[in-house]
């Protein structure tokens, strides 16, 4: 009998040893070899004669709108790519370039162009009925959270900068936004979730902070390179704004008194576009080496990492939930729908990650998880 208990602890602690290796082993691949693959685009859409400036998707991820450079914004129904409206903006001749910029309203139910002439639209989704047409309010739209304002950056008669904040109700202006300190083109433009703070990324390397009460400047961001472009986007929960731009860096700064906090790390190309997961923890970057990126927002860390197949990206969006990307294509005009997709592989894009097998990579590689559940 005491053999046999002998040999039963012994088996017995063997056993349990075996377990927690296994578990051991699991959260060290799940947290250090986390990988991304994406297939060919699920979709092509081809309709445009000139190349796609911008693309955005409707609040509810059904639809899809197209900027392009032949003067018109499309429609398209998201889940098969078909086409629904055509909408004639501008007719563009040497001059002036096409249309440039397009944004849904929250509730899905208007979208709002800008082009090069100076003039922003407003659209019905449902028929593609013309509601606005606002003269010399500019060529970069975004929509406030409520609805009820839509900010415009464009140029004034004396070749200044102007940002305007519309009343969308009767496209009326509200005020004038300060934007002294820059000249150049505007990027990006975005509400803070609470709809107090519009961000504006520009050409100059500068992003610009406003309150939309008074329109007052808040901040002035610098740190990125001159005649780079630069794209902004705010986390859902309001803390954080982060900035992507084509000098290949991605900055974090807080929101309530524009302090940089860090930089993402690694290696990183020229940045098209980016978003914030649901829960505000990760940040979706593209870049022009044709690479979907993942970061850890507490600290820049790289997460994971896919490449697509290589198009002359001009723009990119990302559908509510991120398990889509479209991007539209520059210089063909075809606009491409990818389904992104985890996957966990032993190696990341080819080589080893350099997180360290801790709780906190776990976590982090958890949370990248729970982005696509």
């Amino acid at each position: 009998m005491p053999a046999r208990a002998e040999v039963w602890r012994r088996f017995s602690t063997g056993a349990v040893t075996a377990v927690l290796l296994l578990v051991v082993i699991a959260v060290v691949i799940l947290s250090v070899t986390l990988s991304f693959s994406a297939r060919g685009p699920s979709l092509t859409l081809e309709g445009h004669t000139a190349g796609v400036t911008d693309v955005a998707f409707s609040p509810d991820g059904a639809f899809l709108a197209s900027a392009s450079n032949d003067g018109t914004v499309r429609i398209w129904r998201a889940e098969d790519g078909e086409l629904l409206y055509t909408l004639e903006h501008i007719r563009v001749d040497e001059l002036i370039s096409g249309t440039l910029s397009v944004s849904f309203s929250p509730d899905g139910e208007t979208l709002a162009s800008g082009a090069g002439d100076n003039t922003v639209k407003l659209w019905r989704v449902a028929d593609g009925a013309l509601l606005h047409t606002l003269p010399k309010a500019g060529y970069r739209v975004a929509f406030s959270p409520d609805g009820s304002i839509l900010a415009s950056v464009g140029m004034s008669q004396t070749l200044q900068l102007t940002v305007l904040l519309w009343r969308v109700a009767d496209g009326e202006v509200i005020r004038t936004l300060e934007s002294s300190p820059v000249t150049e083109f505007c990027n990006s433009l975005a509400f803070s979730p609470d709809g107090a703070t519009l961000a504006g990324g520009f050409q100059e390397g500068v992003i610009l902070m406003w309150s939309v009460e008074d329109g007052a400047l808040l901040h002035t961001l610098q740190g990125h390179d001159r005649h780079c472009e630069v794209y902004v986007a705010f986390s859902p929960d309001g803390k954080t704004l982060a900035s992507g731009s084509w000098d290949g860096r991605i900055r974090f700064w807080r929101v309530e008194d524009g302090t940089f906090l860090h930089e993402a790390t690694g290696d990183l190309s020229s940045v098209s576009g980016i978003a914030f997961s649901a829960d505000s923890s990760t940040l979706v970057s593209v870049s022009y080496d044709y690479t979907v990126r993942f970061w850890c927002v507490a600290d820049g860390e790289p997460i994971g990492a896919l490449a697509r197949e290589e198009h002359n990206q001009q723009s990119v969006a990302f559908s509510p939930d991120l398990k889509t990307m479209a991007s539209g294509d520059w210089v063909d005009g075809v606009i491409r729908i990818y389904d992104i997709e985890s996957s966990s592989n032993s190696q990341r894009q080819g080589q080893e990650s350099t997180l360290p097998p801790t709780k906190q990579s776990s976590e982090r590689a958890v949370s990248l998880l729970n982005i696509f559940s």
